[in-house]
């Protein structure tokens, strides 16, 4: 027996389900380029308003911050960290502005002097046809260089505190002999010492070598025995001590003077700051740079400075630095 049986209804089925796959294809690559769009959009809004919020902000709106969504993902994190970067910029910023208030003030005061010294000299303020000897013009000339040579003082220590603060985010090149820094500038303190009546003691372990410049070491030295001479009285000490601890190179510059005050001593590393002038003798008054380069210097060779000192006790100032790697101390 044999059954037969039309196709057609089959293959109306099969043609239907042929145009509608080629329908669900069109749509779906129609659809897809436009999703994807849509998606793309949405998953980088937050990535596109950060970028406009960021172009947004400059020198006159450091302060600013980018806004964040709270819920800790992979745009949060990146918020955070450019304002973390926004924190660092805006205390470097606000840093050098107060520098360079400060630098203009200082330097506004000798040249304030040496003008008004100039315009006695030439007669502006004692009105003109006014006699002076040889002798007064010579007084005024000594006073013009005087201020010319506080100025210049303080223009160098202004250059010193920047060159400083540059390199402390570079590592130090080059290594120096710290025992014989130490040592000379000792020496070259005797003198003065002894004319203010203050004795110089030293304790100096040999062969110590740190990394740095010669110059800056010296620098950092000679400024710490300066401000203990200073202000050590008439039959006073002054002992510098080199030696190592826990790997590191440790000196320590102590004084039988007239101290610091609690009060002075957080700010005693700021740059300008003066302690109380009252307590001050008249040949000790300076720019208030002197710790604030040492500080610096101290810091750009990934060393530490602190200073322990109460009044009528003296102060006793403590660098740390990293001894330099086995080998021969450079002499430069």
């Amino acid at each position: 027996m044999q059954v037969g049986s039309s196709l057609e209804l089959l293959g109306d089925d099969l043609a239907r389900i042929d145009r509608l796959a080629a329908i669900a294809l069109a749509l779906v690559t129609l659809a897809a380029p436009l999703g994807g769009y849509a998606l793309a959009g949405l998953a980088t809004r937050d990535l596109e308003r950060m970028a406009t919020r960021a172009g947004e902000l400059g020198p006159a709106a450091l302060g600013e911050r980018l806004p964040l969504r709270g819920v800790d993902d992979e745009f949060d994190r990146l918020g955070e960290s450019f304002n973390a970067l926004l924190d660092r910029l805006e205390a470097f910023v606000e840093e050098k502005r107060g520098f360079l208030a400060d630098a203009a003030h200082e330097l506004r005061t000798p040249i304030a002097a040496i003008r008004s010294t100039v315009e006695v000299g030439l007669g502006v303020k004692a009105g003109p046809g006014a006699e002076r000897s040889p002798e007064r013009y010579r007084e005024l000339l000594e006073q013009v260089l005087d201020e010319s040579e506080s100025l210049e003082l303080l223009v160098n220590q202004i250059l010193i505190v920047s060159e400083a603060t540059a390199a402390q985010d570079r590592a130090p090149t080059g290594t120096a002999s710290l025992s014989d820094v130490v040592e000379r500038s000792v020496e070259m303190f005797r003198g003065v010492a002894e004319a203010r009546g203050v004795r110089i003691e030293a304790a100096i372990e040999p062969g110590i070598a740190v990394p740095g410049a010669r110059q800056h070491l010296g620098q950092v030295v000679t400024n710490l025995l300066d401000n203990a001479v200073k202000y050590t009285p008439d039959g006073g000490v002054v002992r510098a001590t080199l030696d190592t601890a826990d790997g590191a190179a440790r000196l320590t510059v102590a004084d039988t003077g007239i101290g610091v005050a609690a009060e002075d001593l957080p700010h005693l590393f700021k740059r300008f700051y003066r302690a109380d002038r009252a307590r001050q003798r008249d040949d000790t008054r300076g720019a208030g740079l002197g710790l604030s380069i040492c500080q610096s210097i101290v810091q750009s060779l990934q060393g530490t400075i602190v200073c322990h000192s109460a009044p009528g006790e003296g102060a006793e100032f403590t660098v740390r630095l990293p001894l330099a790697s086995t080998g021969a101390a450079s002499a430069a």
